[in-house]
């Protein structure tokens, strides 16, 4: 069986993943913390070659498509297009906010989870999951733009929320919490590329070939 490499870099600090045989093998937290330092692509070929594999090895590449980083992500599709080509290897995407949602909903055994981040142009992004019925298609989808209002109705729903970037919505969920119970609230939690292994092992097809990243707002 082929390995299977995973890379999220949707937040400022990324991470890489090594799979065989579906039993994690190697990975770990890239030491740079800004999206655009190229110090992460030399340190995954060294731990591809650590396990004595080559880029060829490798099937499929999955990377983490965000919403995140713009820079971060692209420069991860673009780096496993590349490794992934002269083999003819597959390259594919799943949305690291609900890589995230499910490993959240794995610790806590909460199957319904929401996952909130900053879309910026006064909106904020939101992404539901109940991974007691949710097919690839939910998985897959890229998370809705909303107002404060739709955060508070998730939460109401009984959604537990997680966000990637509490300090960027203080604001927002400082107003929610006063008219909601938020005390399990997780707003330092990013994504890891072993949370897109975990995902991809429970829901290969959320997997989407030649992806791109998850753009919120229309092109301008």
């Amino acid at each position: 069986m082929a390995a299977i490499l995973a890379i999220d870099r949707s937040a400022a600090r990324g991470s890489w993943a090594l799979a065989r045989d579906g039993v994690l093998v190697a990975g770990g937290d890239f030491l740079e913390d800004l999206p655009r330092s190229p110090a992460w692509f030399p340190a995954v070929l060294a731990g591809l070659a650590a396990n004595g594999l080559e880029p060829r090895d490798v099937s499929p590449f999955l990377a983490g498509t965000g919403p995140g980083s713009f820079s971060g992500i692209r420069a991860v599709i673009a780096a496993l297009q590349g490794l992934a080509l002269p083999a003819g290897a597959r390259v594919a995407g799943l949305p690291s906010c609900a890589a995230l949602a499910f490993a959240e909903s794995r610790r806590t055994g909460q199957p319904r989870v929401a996952v909130t981040g900053d879309a910026r142009r006064g909106k904020l992004w939101l992404a539901r999951y109940d991974f007691a019925t949710a097919g690839d298609a939910e998985i897959a989808a890229s998370p809705a733009l909303v107002d404060p209002a739709a955060v508070a109705e998730a939460v109401e729903s009984g959604f537990r929320l997680v966000s990637p970037e509490g300090a960027k919505l203080s604001k927002a969920l400082a107003g929610l919490a006063a008219t909601h119970d938020l005390s399990g609230l997780r707003t330092d939690a990013v994504a890891s590329a072993k949370d897109l292994l975990d995902l991809y092992a429970a829901h290969p097809g959320a997997a989407v070939d030649n992806p791109l990243p998850a753009y919120l707002h229309p092109a301008v």
